[in-house]
């Protein structure tokens, strides 16, 4: 399967701007986030415990909308997202959080995986790294993202990364 990396380059910037949440250090974490964690070629971890392009397990997912969304809206109105996008139609928070299955949230394809990316990194008060300093956003996605108990490394999360930006330049070639 082939991925159109400038295609999920551009839902996350549009999901981002759609939430009012878009600055290019926050789209190019979010977006090597979804690089490295899957590579953009499946949804579901073997395990089936995580799901999206940004391997989120649903525990996660539930947490982030119905503790830290609600916080995050409440504190400082930035992340006020209100609505998603399903199928075309804005829907209503409280719905979202009705509609919170594992099923759905595969369903529901790009933007919520994107916004639920965003807002765990929004629990850090630690301000995501420039995105020209690529080792700064691999420690920035191990320590706060992966965790000391993922499987990945920060040389891997910048290996993927180079090795991407490499296909992509000899694509646009």
């Amino acid at each position: 399967m082939k991925v159109d990396y400038y295609v999920q380059l551009r839902n996350i910037n549009n999901a981002l701007r759609l939430a009012d949440r878009y600055h290019i250090d926050r789209a190019k974490q979010i977006y090597r986030t979804g690089l490295v964690e899957s590579d953009f070629l499946y949804d579901v971890d073997k395990a089936g415990t995580a799901f999206s392009y940004f391997q989120i397990e649903l525990t996660t997912a539930q947490s982030l909308f119905f503790d830290t969304y609600p916080n995050i809206a409440k504190h400082d109105g930035m992340w006020d997202l209100p609505i998603a996008v399903f199928a075309g139609v804005k829907l209503p928070f409280n719905v979202i959080k009705a509609m919170l299955t594992k099923q759905n949230l595969n369903i529901w394809g790009t933007y919520i995986p994107i916004w639920l990316c965003d807002m765990k990194y929004r629990t850090v008060a630690e301000p995501i790294p420039p995105h020209t300093d690529l080792k700064a956003q691999a420690k920035y996605w191990k320590q706060y993202y992966n965790t000391t108990g993922g499987v990945g490394s920060v040389s891997y999360f910048v290996d993927k990364v180079y090795e991407n930006e490499k296909l992509i330049l000899k694509e646009a070639l």
